[in-house]
């Protein structure tokens, strides 16, 4: 179960940093759109914070009722600070919201491809990812 939590907090860490990547690329422009990325992205890695961080809580190696509700009320939860998130950043800070978007998407992706690359190195180093 440890190896599990470490590798849905090493996720988000990974997700993180691609949009900080993101962003440091967009500085090249301005300094505006780069803080747009990274609001985008922010509001995207939190939550997935968020959620790593209260799935672990109920989880064990069985997957229960309780575990599997703790899944989707998670889940839940974190559409929920997605959404909250952005509507604050959109009201609150000058943004440029097709820069908000690249880095929310860029996140998003970070999210679902990452993934696949721990998977993967995980197999091929015999389960130490």
């Amino acid at each position: 179960m440890h190896r599990e939590r470490a590798n849905a907090y090493k996720l988000v860490i990974i997700q993180a940093l691609i949009v900080i990547v993101i962003a440091l690329v967009f500085m090249l422009s301005s300094f505006k759109a780069a803080y747009s990325v990274f609001l985008g992205g922010a509001c995207c890695v939190i939550p997935s914070l968020y959620f790593a961080h209260k799935l672990f809580q109920y989880v064990t190696n069985s997957m229960s009722r309780k575990t599997i509700r703790a899944f989707y009320l998670g889940e839940l939860i974190k559409l929920i600070l997605i959404g909250v998130l952005s509507v604050l950043v959109f009201k609150f800070i000058p943004i440029l919201p097709v820069n908000f978007f690249i880095g929310f998407i860029v996140g998003q992706l970070a999210f679902w491809i990452v993934p696949n690359f721990l998977v993967r190195r995980s197999a091929s180093t015999g389960g130490a990812a």
